[in-house]
């Protein structure tokens, strides 16, 4: 059997031999043959560059390496006395090591970089589309794009970036200051506040480059390097997708976003090209392995489009999250609190084989622990706009869902069971009131209505401050639950808190909590109640929100949905969204005013209903006593200025009379003309709401308004 067998290897041995002697030699890779653009060469490579639209024509396919740049966006301008611009996000960044190129027309199209307040154009080539840098926020948020525009003035956030192509632009660092674009290698504000996001190098040109860097924010700052714009409006560099810088508060434009470029290179001897630079955005992975004529170690030449594992090896991808690849393990970052690897894992397969809804990448971090024995609950914050080794963020830019899981611990493996928390079918109030002491004024935030957290989507925020300086009357540190509801979610760092409720009338969020508060996850709140104390004085580096104040201020960042699209109605009074105005019992409040919290309450469910029990509405806890309140204030104005001063009882007693009179008259008429119908109702009822609006402006006018009829 032994001698049978060496025969038939030794048989193969010999068919091996007389096949390889008589095999014909395999051709050599052809090399790509290409016009159009501006060509250069490298050593043995052709360099095809396009600064203006144009068309590749390709003669001869083959592999080719390729860089894609967008336009820059533009930087964000200046409010005179009051708003720095964010600084402009690159243009987004494609870089393909390497990719085979069939014969034909491949068009390339090319933009330009955005001006002030303006998106960077989009450039392609053939299947690839960089998109354009997002312009920087003019008292507003940054624009989303290839990379972010940076938000601005103090608080607006940065925008989002193209997964891919580049990265979020930064929210302003602290007082006075806006935040730096986005660049294709970080999130602007990375290397400190203001400072744009540094771009990416390469030399597939033949010299090494910096590529698509963040614009500046202002009033100081510095540019991403990849060509991003100065802070006080400097352009971005051309033919880099550099943002504009943003402009100082003075009115001034920001800078325009450098023009974008492209560029395809590829080996024009017999030998497949190797790429020049293999550095990619480091949120998109690339694994598309190069087929070569190397000879194996066999000297067996192999496929020309087969690769083999000896002779071209196959990187090693260390995975990065984007928002489209959630699925494929889960990416810790460093979250504020720590928790063991064992109820680390399992909360691992939780998220993926339960994927929350609202995720949209696989970055997760763990923000806060609370429980005792066997029972644990643990906050779990899902993040986006992140880059390895994901220690920057924080949990009002980056932190799109957030929740918490219920685990508890077993006997056997895997020693713990975690589960979604489940909230309650019913429960959590039905009002709202302001989340400050009553008797107290709160001073309206100068920021107005501005963007609440991601993690809330479609939600806004506004501050609420108080301080030493402010007053006897101002409201304390103290923060005041606005509606009963649980507690889904707490960012705890060792600098401040927040906490996420939900179970009232609409999500809300508080931040800005003095850290040591005994927040826990599934905590049942009642309206009221004190949740915690605010921190006082400025401060920054925390995960769970930043503040640019006095060293004797404080002041609560309150996030919460629309109780109505456009309006929140809270403690008896309409905020407007669009006018970003408060308005209370007829009196309206902007930014800076102190407006009072005098106990009262708005139910957003019962928008019709009346104020409080006794007295007339005018203005007062929902959108339709507004509607009122304008009408009878109209009348007022109007009519007083032609009526004599009657004694106040007999003009109100001659008025009752007369309407009471008519009213009669009015419904034997509608009886008349269209019997006992609908219609009759209808006319009864507009009828008698507009008699009383006329008593009610008779009453005001008179000065008894508080007469119960």
């Amino acid at each position: 059997m032994i001698k049978r067998r060496r025969f038939i290897l030794s048989f193969s041995m010999i068919v091996l031999i007389m096949l390889l002697a008589i095999q014909p030699a395999i051709p050599a890779h052809a090399a790509v043959v290409a016009t159009g653009g501006t060509v250069s060469y490298d050593g043995n490579y052709t360099i095809h560059t396009f600064t203006t639209s144009g068309t590749l024509e390709v003669t001869t396919g083959g592999p080719v390496t390729i860089l894609v740049v967008a336009g820059g966006g533009g930087g964000g301008s200046g409010v005179p006395t009051s708003y720095q611009g964010g600084g402009g996000g690159a243009g987004g960044l494609i870089y393909v090591a390497s990719e085979e190129l069939t014969t034909g027309s491949k068009t390339v199209t090319i933009g330009n970089g955005g001006a002030s307040n303006t998106n960077g154009q989009d450039f392609v080539f053939n299947s690839h589309t960089a998109i354009g840098g997002g312009k920087g926020g003019s008292a507003s948020v940054g624009a989303t794009g290839g990379s972010g525009g940076g938000g601005a003035h103090n608080q607006y956030n940065g925008g989002a970036g193209t997964s891919g192509q580049g990265y979020a632009g930064g929210k302003p660092g602290g007082a006075n200051s806006s935040g730096g674009g986005g660049g294709a290698g970080e999130i602007g504000n990375t290397d400190g506040a203001t400072q744009g996001g540094d771009g990416l190098q390469y030399s597939i040109s033949g010299t090494p480059t910096d590529y698509a860097g963040g614009g500046a924010g202002s009033p100081t700052g510095t540019a991403g390097t990849g060509g991003g714009g100065a802070t006080g409006g400097g352009n971005g560099t051309a033919n880099t997708g550099g943002g504009g810088g943003g402009a100082n508060s003075n009115g001034g434009a920001g800078g325009t976003g450098g023009s974008g470029i492209v560029i395809i290179r590829y080996q024009t001897n017999d030998n497949t090209p190797t790429p020049t630079n293999t550095n990619t955005p480091t949120n998109t992975p690339t694994n598309t392995p190069t087929g070569t004529n190397t000879p194996t170690d066999t000297n067996t030449p192999t496929s020309t489009n087969t690769p083999t594992s000896t002779n071209t090896p196959t990187p090693t991808i260390t995975f990065t999250p984007t928002a489209t690849n959630i699925y494929s393990g889960i990416q810790w970052a460093d979250g504020s609190v720590t928790v063991n690897e064992d109820i680390r894992e399992v909360i691992e397969v939780l998220l993926l084989d339960e994927i929350p809804p609202e995720a949209q990448s696989n970055v997760y971090a763990t923000t806060n622990i609370s429980g005792e024995g066997d029972f644990w609950n643990v906050s779990i914050v899902n993040l986006v706009g992140v880059s390895p080794p994901y220690d920057t963020w924080d949990l009002e830019t980056n932190g799109v869902w957030s929740s918490f899981v219920e685990c508890v611990i077993v006997e056997e493996e895997p020693y713990y069971i975690c589960e979604y928390y489940v909230m309650p079918s019913e429960g959590g109030s039905e009002t709202l009131r302001f989340p400050w002491k009553t008797g107290y004024s709160a001073q309206y935030g100068i920021m107005g209505v501005h963007t609440g957290a991601q993690m809330v989507p479609g939600s806004s925020a506004v501050d609420f401050v108080g301080g030493d300086d402010y007053g006897t009357n101002i409201m304390p540190p103290q923060v005041v639950a606005v509606a009963d509801g649980t507690i889904t979610s707490v960012c705890s760092d060792g600098v401040s808190m927040a906490i996420r409720v939900d179970g009232g009338p609409v999500t809300l969020a508080y931040f800005h909590f003095e850290t040591g508060q005994t927040f826990s996850e599934g905590q049942i709140i009642k309206q009221g109640q004190v949740l915690g104390t605010l921190k006082k004085g400025p401060f920054s580096g925390s995960k769970c929100g930043w503040a640019a104040q006095l060293s004797d201020s404080y002041h609560l960042h309150f996030v919460f949905m629309p109780t109505t699209p456009g309006y929140l109605e809270i403690g008896g009074c309409v905020l407007n969204l669009s006018t970003e105005h408060f308005v209370c019992n007829g009196t309206t409040y902007q930014e800076l005013a102190l407006i009072p919290n005098g106990g009262g309450v708005s139910n957003p469910g019962n928008p019709g209903s009346p104020g409080t029990p006794g007295t007339v509405s005018v203005g007062g806890s929902h959108i339709w006593d507004g509607i009122v309140n304008a009408i009878v204030t109209l009348n007022t104005e109007t009519i007083s200025q032609y009526l004599p001063t009657p004694s106040p009882i007999m003009g109100y007693v001659i008025t009752k009379v007369n309407l009471v009179i008519l009213a009669i008259f009015n419904i034997f008429m509608a009886v008349y003309l269209t019997g006992l119908s609908g219609s009759f109702l209808l006319i009864v009822l507009g009828g008698i709401i507009y008699l009383e609006l006329q008593l009610l402006t008779v009453m005001i006018v008179a000065g008894i308004a508080r007469v119960i009829l």
